[in-house]
């Protein structure tokens, strides 16, 4: 067997459901020292340390100070889910005295309610979601928690050419806070499809997070944020492949819904996409028809199936690979997808200009806070009429 695909055998092993307190089937038969050594590499690259440890700490075969490496890694990532949660607590007293309303996103929403073991969901950050009218607010909020203190640097020029959706602070536990207005946060994805914050809150769920009660986004709308964060990433990490997994695994999850609403965001290409290559990595179990009421186009299932032969989150993970780029810039036809293609590259050159140019964008832009903010408060405006994309 060759070295790579004994190596993508044994990573997907690890990372597909199964009974966590002994190792995957076949999983020991794979591991020669070469494989052990990438496959824990492979792991803490794509994110997924938590599944691999779990799947390897009752092999005989696997050394001690391996597994002690390990578990030290596992148990690293038990204190930052405990000191997010701390900071989520403080995070949400904040914003609940000012009055602002707020979403859970992504990873501890995720850990608490679609995965059966919260510790195998790790996560480093916390990102909430608001209102854009509130937006303004509750940042100041957030920032006035930790003296004033934010990530340093804020280059709030650029953010407001890149309308970004979304903006950092540290909170009291040194939590980082990635506070959102929008599901996206790129610009031209933004504005080529119809997510309207208000209707994510009217249909959000509750959820208990290690002792504070709060709320994140329905079951079918976790499914489709975690479609639409899988490929505006790339869909270059496992762990993202897997949450997908998870999310439609969910049994909450009305499938009907979920095609309907892609549709009326305009995002179903994205989303059929992210759902076929899930599917043919780690086995993501789907209805009849689901990817194909998703993506009607021949053109785009070919382009799909092609890109996911050479998907990045196999074994390897760049973001300069032609998959990520794809996955990056996919969209509803092919004017669609060099539209958004356009707006990530000229994203793309203001980032690497500001690089290479820190002096004159990262401190004398301060004064565009307030025209920032007043940017994103203009996006709270009535929502337009929906229209169903084509694929």
């Amino acid at each position: 067997m060759a070295d790579r695909k004994r190596l993508r055998q044994a990573l997907l092993l690890c990372v597909r459901e199964h009974d966590w307190s002994r190792a995957p089937d076949g999983l020991e038969d794979l591991l020669d020292p070469p494989t052990l050594t990438r496959l824990i590499e492979q792991g803490r690259r794509h994110q997924v340390s938590s599944f691999v440890y779990l799947s390897l700490r009752n092999l005989d075969t696997v050394d001690g100070q391996t597994l002690t490496a390990l578990e030290a890694e596992y148990l690293a990532g038990l204190a930052t889910q405990l000191k997010i949660c701390a900071d989520l607590a403080a995070a949400a007293s904040a914003l609940k005295s000012s009055g602002i309303s707020f979403l859970v996103l992504k990873g501890p929403a995720l850990a608490e309610l679609v995965y059966d073991r919260a510790d195998l969901r790790t996560y480093t950050d916390l990102d909430l979601l608001v209102h854009p009218r509130d937006f303004k607010v509750a940042y100041e909020a957030l920032e006035a928690m930790n003296q004033g203190a934010s990530l340093p640097s804020i280059n709030w020029g650029l953010l407001g050419r890149l309308q970004a959706g979304q903006l950092s602070t540290a909170l009291p536990g040194n939590s980082v806070c990635d506070l959102h207005w929008h599901l996206l946060s790129l610009r031209g994805l933004r504005e080529s499809s119809n997510i309207w914050t208000e209707e994510l809150f009217e249909r959000s769920q509750p959820v208990n997070l290690k002792g504070t009660a709060t709320s994140t986004l329905a079951a079918e709308d976790q499914l489709l944020h975690s479609c639409l964060h899988a490929s505006t990433s790339g869909s270059i990490r496992l762990k993202w492949v897997k949450d997908i997994e998870r999310c439609a695994a969910y049994k909450d999850i009305d499938w009907p819904t979920v095609v309907e609403r892609a549709k009326q965001w305009k995002v179903s290409a994205r989303v059929g996409a992210s759902l076929y290559f899930a599917a043919s990595t780690i086995g993501v179990e789907l209805p009849e028809g689901v990817v194909r009421s998703l993506v009607q186009s021949r053109f785009g299932r070919a382009a799909d199936s092609l890109v996911a032969d050479r998907w990045t989150a196999k074994t390897r993970a760049s973001v300069f690979a032609p998959s990520v780029f794809w996955m990056r810039t996919r969209g509803s036809s092919p004017r669609a997808t060099l539209r958004t293609a356009g707006s990530y590259l000229r994203r793309k050159s203001l980032t690497v200009g500001a690089s290479f140019n820190p002096g004159s964008n990262w401190s004398q832009h301060a004064d565009k806070r307030g025209s920032f903010f007043d940017l994103v408060a203009a996006q709270d405006r009535p929502r337009a009429p929906q229209s169903e994309e084509f694929t």
